[in-house]
């Protein structure tokens, strides 16, 4: 945790485009990479690059798919 006013060190995903559309991992895979190797704990998602549908996501739960299943994924691979 920061003090309100600090320097919050992070990475953005964009930085992992290449990998990413090169199947090299998937979205939960590049947060787990980031966390791995200690680029945090800010985590910028950039939506057209990372978010299938992005801007509209499915708002319905659905196996495999939707907002909320996007989320679940990304808070089991350690994004808050």
């Amino acid at each position: 945790m920061t003090t309100l006013g600090t320097p919050v060190q992070g990475v953005t995903l964009y930085s992992f485009t290449r990998p990413f559309h090169a199947r090299e991992y998937d979205l939960e895979g590049l947060i787990r990479k980031v966390a791995a190797d200690g680029f945090g704990p800010g985590l910028e998602i950039i939506g057209f690059s990372s978010l299938r549908d992005f801007p509209h996501l499915v708002r319905k739960a659905r196996p495999g798919g939707g907002h909320r299943d996007q989320r679940d994924r990304l808070v089991r691979a350690g994004a808050h």
